[in-house]
């Protein structure tokens, strides 16, 4: 029995032993560093009565933490959760404990830097307040607004007494300039004070409001587009961008009726025949039936012209250059497939004594040789594909005649 317990404690003794040794070994290798966390920890005040609210930020803190070496890389803000309890608080200043949780489990201490914050609380308060809806600006001619509709047109506002009171109107703000239709949409009001200075610390319920503008046309004026009018076919090889117009609409007059059918006015004929370059014309506009223009003047028209990018695939036998006096090619060379593209008007004029796919052999000796080709296109055209890229050629002795010896290469 005492032997049992000998070997009981023997054994405790070393399982102490190996644990102490593993936390020197582990020391070592990755020491613990104590210091201040540099990033600043936001701080959430929890448990406040309902009566109360906090005004002003509530302040951050720093932690003293302690944790391993290879672990300060990965630790945030958010690695750290600091509480402060307004259960107990009241208005006015509140000194208040903070308490720091650790969500990460390689920390092993964290302390609060300070270990208490002032936390300011007031009476909430609540009082409904009208809303008015302000339009700025003016529709443009020949249209009207009518007042303004808002739904709800009163909302509670809610937040510190102080700022509360000072709380005159929840204002929403819509500008008129360049409306042309009716206004029926939700808009966030802002609560303001008797200078229209926006209250902070407010909020509003319900946050949103429905307004409803109504804008009516009172004369018979309409914008509408320019679209061109285009004839002609333009010089081979080249395309026509979208026309640009300036400017791209004009105001129609005419009778209610006949302004309704008309979302667009065309330009007098425009003849592109045979154009290759960009060009910039003033051109007239023509009036449908019925309707006049609300001023009568040219617009200008840009036609810009730009050649048809394309793709040619030819056959060219290589150029066969630097073959060495002595040699000769067993097999005549096959043809390669040369694809290039480029401007259409450019490739069109061009033949196919423009393109030349280079065997240099410089250097070779005889016997069979693998050869890159160099392809050589005008500057104006882009090489797209070389098949095949290089060629294998047999390359032999010039055959001298019977009784003479044959020179060396």
């Amino acid at each position: 029995m005492q032997l049992g317990i000998f070997d009981l404690g023997r054994a405790f003794l070393a399982l102490t032993l190996a644990a102490a040794l593993w936390w020197v070994i582990t020391t070592e290798q990755n020491p613990e560093r104590n210091e201040l966390f540099p990033s600043p920890i936001p701080v959430e005040v929890i448990n406040a009565p309902p009566s109360l609210v906090v005004t002003g930020d509530v302040p951050t803190i720093q932690a003293q933490v302690r944790a391993p070496t290879d672990s300060w890389s990965r630790l945030r803000a958010s690695s750290f959760r600091a509480t402060v309890d307004a259960a107990r608080a009241g208005p006015g200043t509140n000194d208040l404990v903070v308490q720091l949780d650790r969500l990460d489990p390689a920390i092993r201490s964290a302390d609060s830097v300070p270990p208490r914050i002032r936390v300011v609380m007031e009476e909430s308060r609540e009082q409904s307040v009208m809303v008015r809806v302000n339009l700025s600006g003016s529709v443009p001619f020949g249209y009207s607004s009518g007042q303004a509709r808002v739904v709800p047109d009163t909302v509670t506002a809610s937040g510190p007494a102080s700022a509360v009171q000072q709380v005159q109107e929840a204002l929403v703000d819509i500008p008129l300039d360049q409306l042309t239709i009716s206004i029926n949409n939700t808009y966030q009001p802002v609560p303001v004070d008797p200078r229209r200075q926006r209250v902070p610390g407010v909020r509003l319920n319900p946050s949103t409001v429905t307004v409803d503008v109504p804008v009516s046309q009172q004369v018979s004026y309409k914008e509408v587009g320019i679209r061109p009018s285009i004839r002609g076919k333009l010089a081979s090889g080249y395309y026509l961008e979208p026309v640009e117009v300036n400017p791209p609409s004009t105001t129609i007059v005419g009778d209610p009726t006949q302004l309704a059918g008309v979302s667009f006015v065309e330009t007098e004929s425009i003849d592109v025949s045979g154009l290759s370059t960009t060009s910039v014309k003033q051109v007239l506009l023509r009036a449908p039936t019925g309707v006049t223009f609300l001023q009568s003047r040219p617009v200008t028209i840009t036609l810009r012209v730009n050649p048809i990018p394309t793709t040619q695939v030819l056959q060219v036998i290589p150029t066969v250059v630097g073959l060495s006096p002595g040699l000769q090619l067993a097999d005549p060379l096959g043809p390669i497939e040369l694809t290039v593209s480029g401007p259409a008007p450019t490739l069109q004029g061009l033949a196919a004594r423009d393109f030349r796919v280079i065997l240099d052999l410089n250097g070779r000796e005889a016997g069979q040789q693998t050869v890159a080709l160099q392809p050589q296109i005008p500057a104006s055209l882009r090489m797209e594909s070389l098949n095949p890229g290089s060629v294998s050629v047999t390359l032999q002795l010039v055959p001298t005649p019977t009784g003479q010896p044959a020179s060396a290469p």
